[in-house]
């Protein structure tokens, strides 16, 4: 009983997100242009990201120092990772297209500023490098998920190396980070992690019963882009998988 009212409570605090995102977004984005548009999306995404991480009671430990502006490298669990990120400081994040397509939740990343990219087309990639490049040029942190999908976190996948390739050519400083879940009395892999296939609507809800999820991120030193997109992905894969080590 205890679980369901946590879950209804959460769930009727989440329905306030539909309602004034979108106002919010009409006051603080919608009119701007150019590098101050990306930074209020970035400014709307923290604000309502920090709304939903204290609704799931998302305690969030930060190990290292947080990036002001460049682009970001992550491994990727859930959805729940760029609450995380955007709770800590004002990001944009590029995601896969299909996200854009999610009932409510594809129309809110847009709001906030989220890049939609479709991998499997090498000119989609090449269209997406530049709008990388206007978020950059805003100095707001670009988050990028080079595994390219989410995993149960038993390890970091192997990155894709097309979207490492504006960092090269704009001498980008890339900036690895990890992020970690932990809850009492059960998975992370299971009911956290949000992979394979498993359906949105059941997970959340599910995510919803929990009573505290300890959450830890950990950011790196920057890393030189150097000229070769392929060894920029090693370098970037071997210090995300070695901040897994740390702390």
């Amino acid at each position: 009983m205890i679980k369901l009212l946590r879950c209804c409570s959460r769930c009727a605090g989440l329905s306030l997100v539909a309602i004034f995102l979108p106002l919010d977004w009409l006051v603080l984005v919608a009119w701007r242009a150019g590098a101050a548009k990306q930074r209020s999306r970035a400014a709307l995404l923290s604000r309502w990201a920090r709304y939903v991480s204290r609704l799931a009671k998302m305690e969030i430990t930060v190990h290292g120092r947080v990036p002001a502006h460049g682009l970001c490298v992550s491994n990727h669990l859930s959805y729940l990772d760029i609450v995380a990120y955007g709770a800590i400081a004002p990001m944009t994040f590029v995601s896969k297209h299909d996200v854009i397509y999610w009932p409510l939740f594809g129309q809110w990343a847009a709001m906030c500023g989220t890049l939609f990219v479709k991998r499997e087309r090498k000119g989609h990639v090449a269209d997406v490098g530049e709008q990388m490049a206007a978020v950059l040029r805003a100095n707001v942190p670009l988050v990028l998920f080079p595994e390219g999908t989410s995993s149960g976190g038993e390890t970091v996948l192997p990155f894709k190396s097309s979207l490492f390739q504006p960092a090269v050519d704009h001498a980008w400083p890339v900036t690895p980070m990890r992020i970690a879940y932990s809850i009492a009395g059960g998975s992370v892999a299971n009911e956290i992690a949000y992979w394979g296939d498993m359906t949105l609507l059941p997970h959340l809800l599910n995510v919803f019963t929990k009573q505290v999820i300890q959450v830890v991120v950990t950011f790196g030193e920057p890393l030189a882009p150097g000229s070769s997109r392929k060894e920029l992905c090693r370098r970037a894969h071997d210090a995300v998988s070695q901040l897994g080590q740390v702390n």
